[in-house]
């Protein structure tokens, strides 16, 4: 009787401490910071972007670059802007390695101007989903 009435006790320790870490685990998991790119992400002013001829752009086909290659622009289609003046192009480039990735660059053109076919840019990776290119002289 004593060794049914530990073993109860026991099994009830462990699922209680199960239980604790569960929700310890949970919290710090769901309270875990932001990653610094999703941040600037949320945070960015996109009537500004393409100052100093550098964008912030979506990768939407192609894999993600794992560091920096020189491209040329191949397209820049889909630019129509939306009421706050900000549009949302579809622009194609070759890079070097001869892979194409496509990506949604998203500015106003009345202060930066779109990418143009023919346009010499680096790409460099943010993270697998968003990439920032600079246009080339």
């Amino acid at each position: 009787m004593a060794k049914k009435r530990t073993l109860i006790i026991i099994s009830i320790l462990i699922i209680a401490l199960a239980a604790i870490s569960w929700q310890v685990f949970r919290h710090f998991s769901l309270s875990a910071k932001p990653q610094p790119v999703n941040k600037m992400i949320a945070s960015m002013n996109w009537q500004n972007n393409g100052q100093n001829n550098e964008y912030v752009t979506q990768l939407y086909k192609g894999s993600p670059v794992t560091k920096t290659i020189k491209g040329t622009v191949k397209t820049d289609t889909d630019c129509k802007p939306d009421q706050r003046g900000i549009s949302r192009c579809h622009n194609q480039i070759q890079l070097q390695n001869n892979s194409k990735i496509t990506v949604i660059t998203i500015h106003n053109m009345q202060h930066f101007k779109c990418f143009s076919p023919g346009n010499k840019v680096s790409v460099g990776s943010l993270n697998d989903k968003w990439v920032k290119i600079s246009k080339l002289k």
